[in-house]
């Protein structure tokens, strides 16, 4: 599957670039449901790479890096999540889950 991902070519500011996020997101979603956090990292990842400013994949992040209990990246990326999602519907799921994870860091 990680070679599926890296096959995807996608121009920033086109057309395609919202699709391939939501993949990304989808694929992050089914490897975290099928407990392959190695691909669920790996989805995450290149979300950020290709959107640094796309809440979904600083989300992703912070469920990836609390899964490796690794609490500082956790925050980090959940305060950037909360960030970027500040205008987003607050009764949006991964919005309350942010609150609720952060909740639980301070």
């Amino acid at each position: 599957m990680g070679e599926v991902l890296n096959r995807f070519v996608v121009a920033k500011g086109s057309g395609d670039a919202v699709n391939y996020l939501f993949a990304m997101l989808y694929i992050a979603q089914q490897a975290r449901a099928a407990d392959d956090w190695d691909l669920a990292e790996i989805a995450a990842k290149k979300m950020l790479f290709f959107d640094p400013s796309y809440a979904g994949g600083h989300y992703f992040a912070a469920v990836v890096a609390e899964h490796k209990g690794d609490s500082a990246t956790t925050r980090t990326e959940l305060l950037a999540a909360e960030r970027l999602w500040g205008q987003a519907d607050p009764e949006l799921p991964e919005v309350l889950d942010v609150h609720k994870k952060l909740a639980g860091t301070r």
